[in-house]
């Protein structure tokens, strides 16, 4: 492993294992992934093993979820990157979801039924984009918010806005799941379905040039491990 040498990553799965259940996070902060419902791998042509997601059962666990979340509220801001390839989102398709859709405040990502990427915090903002973004391309993604704004970007370029009235803070103690939410009465549900991998979590707000770099990074994915991070805000 190749810890990231900035401290406010709180989250990096690459996901390119390859094969077995555990996804390892490298941050700091050693908060593995669990893969769950016979997830399997593709050999991707840009990316190398990248997780599938098969959109019925497939999904990633965060355990202790609410540590990053807290403080993510605590610093009033967040930035969620990663990299998706969608055939066709048919119904909402969750990438990323804290909190029980019900009882609680819920924070995710997510592609809407007509493959629209949406980024919301419960009582605090809703983005979305005008375009759709499941076309089987990859595509590099970042969701941004601080106490002002949020913001989507989708290959560098900012595809949403909107403004945040007072921060988002979690309500209940939860798990942090990738590829399904998890709504009260019914379980998991929402599966995604795609290639999805290089994920990561910050609890601040990264510029746009960051967001660039970051891509320019994994568009040139033979750079090794070993200058994983040539600049500490990376």
């Amino acid at each position: 492993m190749y810890p990231l040498r900035d401290d406010t990553c709180l989250l990096a799965l690459p996901m390119h294992e390859g094969s077995g259940s555990i996804l390892y996070d490298h941050s700091r902060y050693s908060r593995n992934a669990t893969a769950y419902g016979g997830i399997s791998w593709s050999d991707t042509e840009m990316l190398g093993p990248t997780l599938l997601f098969d959109g019925n059962d497939d999904y990633l666990k965060v355990s202790n979820g609410h540590e990053i979340m807290e403080t993510i509220s605590a610093s009033k801001s967040i930035s969620i990157t990663f990299w998706v390839k969608n055939s066709g989102a048919e119904a909402s398709e969750y990438i990323l979801s804290y909190g029980w859709i019900g009882p609680d405040k819920t924070l995710g990502v997510r592609f809407t039924d007509t493959g629209k990427l949406r980024f919301w915090a419960e009582d605090s903002w809703a983005c979305q984009s005008e375009e759709a973004f499941d076309d089987d391309s990859w595509h590099f993604v970042a969701a941004i918010a601080d106490s002002e704004v949020s913001r989507i970007y989708v290959d560098g370029e900012e595809r949403a806005e909107d403004e945040v009235g007072s921060f988002w803070s979690p309500t209940t103690e939860r798990n942090l799941y990738i590829g399904t939410v998890y709504l009260s009465g019914s379980g998991l549900v929402y599966h995604y379905s795609g290639l999805l991998c290089d994920f990561r979590i910050y609890n601040r707000a990264l510029n746009q040039d960051e967001i660039k770099a970051l891509e320019l990074y994994y568009r040139n994915f033979e750079v090794r491990p070993s200058i994983l991070c040539p600049h500490p805000t990376l």
